[in-house]
Parts: structure tokens; sequence; C-alpha cells
């Protein structure tokens, strides 16, 4: 039985193969003719350009979520403190 398993795989496999073979067998992928290498890098110059607007935004999110957190901390352990009393 498990002879049979694996030669049906063996046939469904060999099939998917074929047919991907056959159908894309005239596909230029673009990583081969040089064009992701110049996307990545008009990517890295693009990066390096904006770097300080990312930098800038990411420091606004981190003071943001410092307060953030800061503010619900005092908040809820004012709530929590007079609850007590």
């Amino acid at each position: 039985m498990f002879t049979q398993v694996t030669e049906k795989l063996a046939d469904v496999l060999q099939s998917l193969t074929a047919l991907v073979y056959g159908e894309y067998s005239n596909v230029s992928f673009n990583a081969m003719n040089g064009d992701m290498i110049s996307h990545f890098e008009s990517s890295r110059i693009s990066f390096n350009q904006n770097s300080e607007l990312f930098l800038l935004y990411g420091l606004i999110l981190l003071v943001s979520f410092i307060i953030g957190i800061g503010v619900y901390t005092f908040t809820h352990t004012k709530h929590k403190n007079k609850k007590q009393s």
C-alpha cells in the first residue's frame, strides 16, 4: 500500500513539474537579467535620501509610546490607590 501511494505521488509530482516547466519555461525572471538588482539599488538610494524622515517618524512613535505608558501607569496607579483608601 505504501508503494502505491509513493508511486501515485511520484506521478503527480512529475505531471506538476512537466506543467510548470511547460508553462513557465519562456518566462525570464527579473533577478536573472538584473532588474531586481537595479530595483534594490534604487530602493537603497531612496532609503538613504529619506532616512532622516524615517528616523524622525520612528522617534516620534517611540516617544509617544513611552508617554502613553507613563500616562497609563500614572492614571492606573492613582485610580488603584483611591480604591484602597
